[in-house]
């Protein structure tokens, strides 16, 4: 992607483009593993993605289906590092619209270092709205683990769940990279 597209694609508070550079990068990596499993793979409408959520159309055996790619991420810009064992879920997107979990994806892939895990977005709903607070929203991301957290100046709502309950509790399956 040449980089006049990436400025129109990147959120202005990407400021150094690296969110979009990685999401983009993993949506790259889970279009070759589709394509390695001989699945048909077409690319969401720009309205589609950013109205709805979507940025895949998938076909399969079982039929098509929408899907929302989540690269890795840190627990916090202050790690170094991208880690698998935390998932951040977003209720509110920065615009306080409706985050990615109430799109109209019909599934999540979240990316990890060995895999995607691909989640069936109704049964993440249901997990996430009954393990996650709720109530007060924590001031530090460090504290997002099962509660509510708005970053600063922001309109969005977030919360951090661990993956294996992910795996635990909702309807999924890995594409393995």
């Amino acid at each position: 992607m040449n980089d006049t597209n990436l400025i129109a694609q990147k959120n202005k508070y990407d400021k150094t483009g690296e969110c979009i550079q990685t999401g983009l990068g993993a949506e790259q990596l889970f279009d070759q593993i589709a394509e390695s499993k001989s699945l048909e793979i077409k690319n969401a409408k720009r309205r589609e993605n950013i109205h709805k959520h979507i940025d895949k159309y998938v076909t399969d055996e079982t039929g098509t289906w929408s899907v929302d790619i989540k690269a890795r991420k840190k627990t916090s810009r202050s790690n170094s590092q991208a880690q698998d064992d935390w998932i951040w879920i977003e209720f509110q997107n920065v615009r306080g619209n409706a985050g990615w979990l109430y799109g109209d994806a019909d599934r999540i892939a979240f990316e990890t270092q060995d895999d995607f895990i691909i989640v069936d977005r109704n049964s993440l709903i249901d997990y996430v709205e009954n393990v996650v607070d709720m109530g007060k929203s924590v001031k530090y991301s460090s504290q997002a683990q099962y509660r509510t957290y708005r970053r600063a100046g922001r309109n969005d709502l977030l919360t951090m769940v661990e993956l294996s309950e992910i795996k635990k509790n909702c309807n999924h399956f890995a594409w393995q990279k």
